[in-house]
């Protein structure tokens, strides 16, 4: 079998047989050489978990790997689960960023360390390159870098480590990139201290694309709100952002249900939109271990809609509360004023 042949055979294109074929690092070996090796590491990863799209992914993104001997290959993943990872991990890992497997254990123990001393937890820095391994690619210069450039921009220290924490890929952006997303955030409506706020939230906002944000905004228009009703509802609680319209409406639906006009949960959650997070059947206990305490349930959704953070109190709280006020007959006290439930006994 001819080695473009063994290429097609695994899935590769003509392309793509071409570009690894052709790389530094395979180029001065022998076809006959390269027939035996490929065919051995491919069987080797495959056994390993991962996928034939992964494999190709993989190699495509670094030939280098198909040079290595499977006694080196299978050492590097002991050792990364020696420094903490798991198994599964250190696929995940691999799977993104392929070139692990050719950093000596030395350097990538070095880049931890140097990353912790730019002010991270080590627990932090594991977490980090689980969620994004291309950390391993840049040098701690460059995070540095990234660091102080987004101080400059208005985060504390502190800020700028929690949500490169929450988004690592964040410490790949270009500087200007971020700069354009927080102008054209603000042309939205925000003013850049709210911007600053809600990243702070969910950094997940410089993912995306000004294009996608915009749409974001007039898909929830489209389920009942105005556009300052949204943007407002956005700046109390970005991670709205990440949420997907039509599991919105199914949370509309299901609140429906309970008894509520669509109208009342456009009230309620333009107030409240953290309703979003709420899961359905948790949002049913609470109306349900209200009712024990005794109240009707038409009493209960007054209650909730007058005051819609209910859902976030504990029934605990709330019951020791309503049990005081049993105490001195004002039991009504909590349907007249919800925000009573709210108040230290």
């Amino acid at each position: 079998m001819h080695l473009e042949e063994l290429f097609a055979k695994l899935g590769y294109t003509k392309e793509e047989y071409e570009k690894i074929r052709n790389s530094y690092s395979l180029i001065n070996m022998k076809d006959e050489t390269l027939l035996e090796k490929i065919e051995e590491k491919y069987n080797f990863l495959l056994k390993n978990g991962y996928s034939k799209e992964e494999i190709i992914n993989m190699t495509n993104n670094y030939p280098a790997l198909y040079s290595y001997s499977i006694e080196n290959m299978k050492q590097k993943i002991e050792e990364l689960i020696k420094l903490g990872f798991s198994k599964e991990e250190v696929f995940k890992i691999t799977k993104i960023l392929p070139q692990i497997y050719g950093l000596s254990i030395e350097n990538i123990k070095q880049k931890m360390e140097d990353i912790i001393n730019l002010g991270y937890t080590k627990k932090e820095v594991f977490k980090m390159v689980k969620n994004n391994p291309i950390i391993y690619s840049f040098s701690t210069e460059n995070i540095k870098e990234k660091i102080e450039s987004l101080i400059e921009l208005g985060y504390s220290k502190e800020e700028v480590i929690k949500i490169t924490q929450a988004l690592p890929q964040l410490i790949g952006y270009n500087i200007e990139n971020i700069k354009q997303k927080i102008e054209e955030m603000m042309k939205l409506g925000y003013t850049k201290a709210e911007v600053l706020k809600m990243t702070k939230t969910f950094p997940a906002i410089y993912s995306y694309s000004i294009d996608t944000i915009k749409q974001k905004i007039e898909d929830i228009i489209e389920l009942g709100y105005k556009r300052v009703e949204v943007i407002k509802m956005l700046k109390t609680f970005p991670t709205i952002f990440g949420y997907n319209i039509e599991n919105m409406k199914k949370k509309i639906a299901d609140m429906i249900e309970i008894g509520y006009s669509k109208e009342d949960v456009i009230i309620m959650t333009k107030t409240t939109p953290s309703l979003y997070s709420f899961n359905i059947e948790n949002m049913n206990r609470k109306i349900e271990s209200l009712m024990k305490l005794g109240y009707s349930k038409e009493e209960v959704l007054e209650m909730i809609k007058n005051l819609p953070a209910i859902f976030n109190l504990s029934i605990e709280t709330m019951k020791e509360k309503i049990e005081f006020y049993d105490s001195i007959d004002l039991h009504e006290l909590a349907l007249i004023d919800a925000k009573q439930l709210m108040q230290s006994v």
